[in-house]
């Protein structure tokens, strides 16, 4: 399989996280992620403070449930941490085309409610 241009990167990566996972916040993180933030000639996405302030609204989750999130996509073999964060800065991250098919075992919704933010 050879890889995808860069405009088409982003689609298929989204269409490997729909393979996973076919509804909740984290096809909404994917759509942020690829479409949003992702730097289409590295496949990299810079979660600094404003790209996290950004998703944990959009999204609607807390710090905890967005955390939960990409390492759901981390160990399904979508999205891969190159530098670890430091303070508000979660780090940067690669998004993934995996050559096998990811691993989909990780449950899509966090089942606790604690993690996503209350518009009450």
């Amino acid at each position: 399989m050879t890889e995808p241009d860069m405009s088409s990167f982003g689609r298929a990566w989204q269409a490997k996280v729909w393979d996973c996972w076919r509804g909740g916040h984290v096809l909404q993180l994917a759509r942020l992620l690829a479409n949003d933030l992702l730097d289409t000639h590295t496949h990299t996405v810079e979660l600094d403070r404003e790209a996290v302030n950004r998703l944990l609204h959009q999204v609607n989750l807390r710090p905890p449930g967005l955390r939960q999130l990409l390492t759901r996509l981390a160990e399904a073999g979508l999205l891969v941490q190159l530098r670890p964060g430091d303070g508000e800065n979660w780090g940067t991250c690669r998004l993934v085309l995996p050559s096998t098919p990811p691993d989909c075992t990780a449950k899509p919704e966090e089942e606790n409610n604690d993690n996503r933010t209350s518009n009450e």
